[in-house]
């Protein structure tokens, strides 16, 4: 990957860390024609949320759109690439939606289990890669056109959004400005209003940044390609807020995007920006040529009931839309 000068040293960290991650598993993989899988499986009890008799048929089918939407953004890197992910509704009393994504710590930098599967080329990690939670009170938009009501979340918006966590926009910063163990990849890619690197910094220094309303930047090369050059600016609003702060794009950085923070009444984004897709390029993904939106191929479901989440070294903490 090339990059320029001001990013050699912690560009070769990252690459070093997937190398690293690469010669545990099966190698560096290539590319393959196919876009990406998603295959999603329903941790709702019988008659509730996905499996309600009533609204689950078209919770089903609009989620299944969204898979397939995001799914088309990447190139497999290998055959039959698939991201497991548990989905069910509950009573979420914070947000309209909500996810948590499993990584793999390898000790200096912790990988979105999609993205480390991806890097190893192979389905080798057990379990899930993420689940997401939608509010079973939402007044949500069950359709794939795009047209909900005034007084209606888009859900294919909503559930676009967090497949994107579960595809590595998370960060582990904490409240008191150190990590839930080792930071995310993506925390690799944060820097403050002077371009520093916000894992080279003391805790009070990293939270001053996240909390700085307009000086918590993305650094990586491509998001900045994308983006004409410009940093862009990410959530870094106060107080800290756990799963909102550093995790999105923040709401001031122009034209409403897929991964800022806050999704209103009748908002529908079923794409990626070209600064969202670059930053997604800076964490390793490798994304297809610009689309339209398909109709969704196939309807990947894998059963229904609880399923065990197992596997040493994961780590899971919450994302928020």
């Amino acid at each position: 990957m090339t990059v320029r000068h001001r990013y050699a040293t912690w560009s070769k960290f990252v690459v070093a860390s997937v190398v690293a991650l690469a010669v545990v598993g099966l190698g560096v993989p290539g590319t393959h024609a196919d876009p990406g899988q998603i295959a999603f499986q329903v941790l709702d009890g019988p008659g509730v949320g996905f499996n309600d008799p009533i609204l689950g048929p078209q919770r089903l089918q609009a989620f299944a759109f969204a898979a397939a939407r995001w799914g088309s953004f990447f190139v497999s890197a290998f055959p039959g690439e698939t991201v497991p992910v548990g989905i069910r509704f509950g009573p979420v009393a914070d947000f309209l939606a909500f996810s948590h994504t499993f990584h793999l710590d390898t000790g200096d930098v912790s990988i979105p289990g999609a993205l480390a599967e991806h890097l190893i080329g192979g389905d080798v990690l057990p379990g899930l890669d993420g689940e997401i939670i939608f509010s079973e009170q939402a007044p949500f938009f069950l359709g794939t056109t795009g047209q909900p009501a005034s007084t209606q979340y888009d859900f294919v918006t909503f559930a676009m959004h967090e497949l994107g966590h579960l595809f590595g926009f998370t960060s582990f910063l904490q409240p008191d400005g150190t990590y839930q163990g080792s930071p995310t990849l993506y925390d690799l890619f944060v820097g403050d209003a002077a371009g520093t690197q916000l894992v080279t910094l003391p805790p009070a220094a990293r939270l001053a940044a996240a909390t700085s309303g307009d000086g918590l930047l993305w650094l990586g090369p491509q998001g900045l390609a994308g983006n004409n050059g410009v940093p862009p600016q990410l959530s870094a609003g106060t107080p800290f807020v756990l799963a909102t702060n550093v995790n999105h794009l923040s709401e001031t950085f122009g034209p409403d995007v897929l991964m800022d923070p806050d999704k209103a009444f009748g908002e529908v984004i079923h794409d990626l920006s070209p600064l969202e897709r670059g930053m997604y390029e800076d964490l390793f993904w490798s994304l297809t040529p610009v689309q339209a939106v398909p109709e969704p191929a196939s309807l990947w479901l894998v059963g229904a009931g609880l399923v065990g989440l197992l596997g040493y070294g994961w780590r899971r903490r919450p994302r928020a839309t």
